[in-house]
């Protein structure tokens, strides 16, 4: 599965938002996203008004690329998580199915291993959730949704910007 390739309906969008709240709520996070390595945001969940959701996703997905550049200059293949510690508010970034990322905001009301605990938890499901959009995307739907994709004209685009 290429995260980068789903195609996320507004139902795929509530199902994986819905996970990220049930997250929220077991693990008394403030908000979690779950974006691609591209930076793109797929789903959210939780405390997000006043959170510029594309700036986290991207410099999440370049920190996650960053420090994956440094595990395989100590020799390791893959890193699994980060955990990024302030004052008062953290971010826990988890990769899940290879291709999509997870991450859950929280402060000091809760602890990390509560947080590791509740994020495996979710990615598990997570993960479920997104192979059956990318079988789904393979079959027959992308082919229709490509078809009538490829019927948008450059007139409809100017129209929908109103040049």
């Amino acid at each position: 599965m290429a995260a980068a390739d789903l195609i996320l309906t507004g139902k795929d969008e509530a199902r994986l938002g819905g996970l990220l709240q049930v997250l929220c709520d077991d693990a008394r996070g403030r908000a979690a996203f779950l974006v691609d390595r591209y930076g793109r945001v797929l789903a959210a969940a939780g405390e997000t008004v006043g959170v510029d959701a594309t700036s986290l996703a991207a410099l999440t997905a370049g920190s996650l690329a960053a420090a994956c550049s440094l595990s395989h200059l100590v020799g390791e293949n893959a890193v699994r998580s980060l955990h990024h510690e302030g004052e008062k508010e953290d971010l826990f970034i988890s990769v899940v199915a290879e291709e999509a990322i997870l991450v859950l905001h929280f402060n000091r009301q809760t602890s990390l291993g509560l947080v590791r605990l509740r994020v495996r938890n979710a990615s598990r499901q997570i993960a479920s959730a997104l192979t059956e959009i990318a079988e789904r995307d393979s079959s027959q739907d992308r082919a229709a949704l490509q078809e009538e994709l490829s019927r948008i004209t450059d007139t409809d685009i100017d129209n929908l910007f109103a040049y």
